[in-house]
């Protein structure tokens, strides 16, 4: 039931009911429904409901007959009003287009495109590169400049690289690294391995330095001996563990050597020792400690230059006894001796004020610097002025001896004795 206007032949024909429902008719026939819920439905080929607009059948749009969709996923609606696979220049997804596609002018890809075949420019960019020349997509690689350049995978999970068709790095699943056609591993961690030029990580060997060996910075070397300038059968100098040795071709062996020991932390007990060779085996001639001493283990003199032509305005040393007597003698410790042996000797600044040329100033090493605040360590020249002012003393007394010898002799001869 219904309530009805009718257009007919007799004019506009209106019934009424009690149901809710709208027909619309023409000579008695529905053309428009509307329900007591307020959807319409045009029987024929359209309905419209609350939840859309359905289109049952073609639809006429601006003169073009279109037909319904059938749900085909390869084919669109043209301008012309009907459904086709399109082949030309556009936007859209992967799917929208067909072989044989012609791009011109910018082209933007806006969701993954898929290359299941050859993707080339010839008039234009596919690729822009700024003025490149040459662009092509492929199945398995990106070429740029020439069909021969780009970036390529080789099907071994691995991105290389090649220019004009030659391979000149790349990149595999686990690490690998190509470089110009050399398969180079992951490294591991190995602190005693390294990249050798045949693209293997490898343990140097002494054997792998040639001559004309440039090293910067810090080197270090694991072999017992390092031979520089030569080896062990001809001149040389020769680093080993804790020495320096020299080869000479005269003694026939290399015993010419420093060396450092340590029988304990203390200063007195460290030590450069000289070595020099001696009827065949080496004889250690000078022994340098860290409290100073220094000894001459063949006995012997230090000697120093002292030639009178090499001297000037010589006149004889007077008042020696006096600076001498003026000297105290001490006992002490050294401050950065961890051990604390004492030791005797002088103050430097005390003698200092009483024969300055005795004094010298010298840089701190690194243990006494802590105690040393102006960077200006006195030290006690003894060779030279020292000696020389302890032999005029004695001269002086020996003086002093003889004048009263004398004069003893002349009282005892008085008193007849």
């Amino acid at each position: 039931m219904a309530s009805t206007i009718n257009a007919s032949s007799a004019g506009i024909v209106e019934t009424a009911d009690t149901s809710g429902v709208l027909q619309l008719q023409t000579n008695g026939v529905q053309a428009l429904n509307i329900d007591a819920s307020q959807n319409v439905t045009i029987p024929k080929n359209v309905t419209i409901t609350s939840g859309g607009l359905t289109l049952n059948s073609t639809i006429d749009w601006n003169g073009y007959t279109i037909p319904a969709p059938t749900g085909t996923t390869t084919t669109f609606l043209s301008n012309a009003g009907t459904w086709i696979t399109p082949s030309g220049s556009g936007t859209g997804g992967s799917s929208i287009l067909a072989s044989n596609n012609t791009f011109t002018g910018t082209n933007t890809f806006n969701a993954a495109v898929t290359v299941n075949a050859n993707l080339t420019s010839t008039s234009g960019y596919l690729i822009d590169t700024d003025g490149g020349g040459y662009a092509a997509l492929q199945s398995n690689s990106v070429t740029v400049g020439n069909a021969t350049t780009g970036m390529y995978y080789n099907g071994s999970n691995a991105l290389g690289f090649q220019v004009n068709n030659t391979s000149v790095f790349g990149f595999g699943q686990s690490g690998t690294f190509v470089w110009n056609s050399y398969q180079i591993p992951a490294p591991s961690g190995s602190t005693s391995t390294f990249l050798r030029n045949d693209g293997t990580w490898a343990s140097p060997s002494s054997s792998l330095l040639s001559s004309n060996n440039t090293f910067t910075g810090t080197n270090t070397f694991n072999s017992t001996y390092t031979y520089v300038g030569g080896s062990s059968s001809s001149t040389s100098m020769i680093l080993e563990n804790n020495s320096i040795n020299w080869y000479s071709s005269v003694t026939g062996n290399q015993y010419n050597s420093i060396y450092y020991s340590a029988s304990s932390t203390s200063l007195g007990s460290q030590q450069y020792v000289f070595n020099f060779t001696n009827a065949g085996s080496a004889i250690s001639a000078f022994v340098f400690a860290g409290d100073g001493g220094a000894y001459k283990t063949g006995g012997g003199t230090w000697g120093t230059v002292s030639d009178a032509r090499l001297k000037s305005n010589v006149v004889p040393l007077t008042g020696a006894l006096a600076k001498i007597s003026a000297l105290n003698p001490v006992s002490y410790t050294w401050n950065y001796d961890a051990v604390g042996e004492p030791t005797v000797g002088f103050i430097a600044q005390d003698v200092q004020n009483i024969i300055p040329n005795a004094v010298n100033t010298i840089t701190p090493s690194n243990n006494q610097k802590p105690f040393i605040t102006d960077d200006k360590l006195l030290s006690i020249a003894w060779q030279n002025d020292m000696t020389a002012y302890l032999v005029g003393a004695i001269k002086e007394l020996s003086a002093t001896v003889n004048t009263q010898a004398n004069e003893i002799a002349a009282l005892r001869a008085k008193v007849g004795v």
